[in-house]
């Protein structure tokens, strides 16, 4: 499944991109690890885009996979997007800023023109504006995400729910845009893409949330969120707490001193109890997400394949399927 997916994703940025400058720059990034072409990509949003479609209408056709791969294309201009907010270093990027970002815009609107052909070419015209419309939306509210991500870097004292709603927007968005295009693309009723909806905005919103837990403070390699001043769940408990704290304790101290002395920070970080409670939040994404499926199987749906997919994004390492 992940190789046709991969060819699809190939032959949309080949057939859309005419100059051959630009097709082969677009084809060198998405071989990065974590994007679409390199071999060990897990293509989460992909997938569940796919077993979406499969859910309601059994094997996917050739056009689901161009569906799946469209939303895979928007999944690492995402990804492409927050390296450069981020000025990610250790992953080979186009030579300047400039092109990283025309890069990272091209391959949004390759993956819409991707799926607009992929609904254009499931179904009558009505439903394939209805599917096409609702992948537009949703993605502004993952683009809404973007943009609170970057705003809350500025803020001195970020509340919970604002972090919460960020890393919802962001991540849970891409999980429901690839669960409702693939039940879109199926022919399902108005409720199953709704809860099919619901499903992948839970289990994404969860998988980020494993990952904010990891990227912290990391003992070694990058610096982590809490050096980026990146407003997450776990860094804003933490942050919160050492508020709370006397002064001669701590404090939120400079990004600087972090990276100084990260064991200190870490164990900082453990005993403020800023692991468990992103843990327990985490889970009960977790358990909607499981609820999700209940739903979908009393209603007659099959979904033994996104049970099988929630296990495997639960016993990965954590390893971001969202940004």
């Amino acid at each position: 499944m992940l190789d046709a997916l991969r060819q699809e994703a190939r032959l949309s940025v080949t057939r859309h991109c005419q100059k051959p400058a630009h097709r082969d720059a677009m084809l060198r990034a998405l071989g990065r690890p974590g994007l679409v072409l390199h071999p060990e990509a897990p293509c989460h949003t992909g997938a569940l885009c796919l077993h979406a479609f499969e859910a309601v209408s059994g094997p996917p056709t050739r056009q689901a996979v161009r569906g799946a791969a469209a939303v895979e294309l928007l999944m690492d201009s995402a990804y492409m997007f927050d390296h450069l907010a981020d000025q990610d270093v250790g992953i080979e990027l186009a030579s300047t800023d400039a092109e990283e970002l025309s890069l990272a815009v091209s391959l949004m609107v390759c993956a819409f023109a991707a799926a607009s052909e992929a609904a254009q070419q499931q179904g009558p015209r009505n439903r394939a504006f209805k599917a096409l419309n609702r992948l537009f939306r949703t993605s502004l509210q993952s683009c809404a995400g973007q943009f609170m991500d970057a705003s809350l870097e500025r803020s001195p004292l970020t509340r919970m729910d604002q972090a919460l709603s960020m890393t919802s927007l962001k991540a849970g968005s891409l999980g429901r845009l690839a669960a409702e295009f693939g039940a879109s693309l199926a022919g399902a009723g108005s409720t199953t893409i709704r809860v099919l909806g619901d499903f992948g905005l839970n289990l994404f919103t969860y998988a980020q949330l494993v990952d904010d837990m990891r990227d912290v403070c990391p003992e070694r390699g990058l610096p982590g969120d809490l050096a980026r001043h990146k407003q997450t769940v776990p860094v804003v408990f933490f942050c919160r707490s050492l508020l709370q704290s006397p002064v001669k304790s701590g404090g939120v101290r400079h990004h600087a001193e972090l990276e100084r002395d990260r064991a200190s920070t870490g164990r900082q970080f453990e005993a403020s109890g800023a692991r468990v409670f992103c843990a327990v939040v985490a889970e009960v994404f977790l358990n909607r997400a499981k609820a999700s499926l209940l739903g979908l199987g009393a209603r007659g749906v099959e979904v033994r394949r996104l049970e099988d997919f929630l296990g495997s994004v639960v016993d990965q390492p954590a390893v971001a399927v969202a940004v």
